[in-house]
């Protein structure tokens, strides 16, 4: 069915219109952000089908905006434009760290853990400070799989030396829930370390996010 042969009441931007924003359903929302739908198939029956088999807006806002394009309707500007929002809606939600923020590891936690959410892929944040303890940037460096995210130390450099950066926090997730690090990230980190030292960059911490706590590299150290 066409938005065309539903009433007016039932289309989701006059709806939206008349009755505000407030007044549509999870599936209005979406179609209204979809804006169109495919042969057969409105947006509302398109938004109906990405609801049901991702489980749920909340399911749906979780994962990768890749995974939507298997529904019918949704091709890759619509699937990118859907994971905008989601992305855009997690730090909407997050508190503002201000330009001096007061960082530990229990307060990175609850930002980051709330930041990556249910992800199934390992993102790296770099949290970037000038010699004052002002934020100058807090940026994702690298998005990877479930299986891990290559922390390049090479690269990490790089970003702080040109952006001037005193100090710094690296954060990164591990989606099975397990904060424990491997040898591997054992070992980038203190490799990482010691090139920044030489730059006189410190490392304040780097802190991997599982489901229920976290893991410092230096805190109490």
């Amino acid at each position: 069915m066409k938005f065309r042969d539903l009433a007016p009441e039932r289309r989701p931007r006059e709806k939206a219109v008349s009755k505000g924003l407030g007044s549509l359903s999870d599936e209005e929302l979406l179609a209204l952000l979809l804006g169109k739908g495919t042969n057969g198939h409105n947006a509302v029956e398109v938004a109906h089908d990405l609801l049901d088999s991702f489980g749920g807006l909340k399911r749906l806002g979780s994962k990768p905006w890749r995974s939507y394009e298997g529904t019918p309707g949704v091709g890759m500007a619509k699937a990118l434009s859907l994971g905008a929002l989601c992305e855009l809606s997690r730090r909407i939600a997050l508190p503002d760290l201000g330009p001096k923020p007061k960082l530990d590891g229990e307060s990175l936690f609850k930002r980051y853990h709330a930041l990556f959410g249910d992800d199934p892929r390992e993102r790296l944040a770099l949290l970037e400070l000038d010699q004052r303890g002002f934020l100058i940037k807090e940026e994702l460096m690298y998005e990877g799989t479930a299986s891990g995210v290559t922390l390049n130390p090479a690269e990490i450099v790089k970003e702080l030396a040109q952006s001037g950066a005193a100090s710094f926090y690296l954060i990164h997730n591990h989606p099975s829930g397990v904060a424990a690090p491997s040898e591997k990230e054992t070992a980038a980190t203190y490799r990482l370390k010691e090139e920044c030292r030489k730059l006189d960059i410190a490392m304040r911490d780097h802190l991997i996010i599982g489901a229920d706590g976290y893991f410092s590299f230096f805190e109490g150290r």
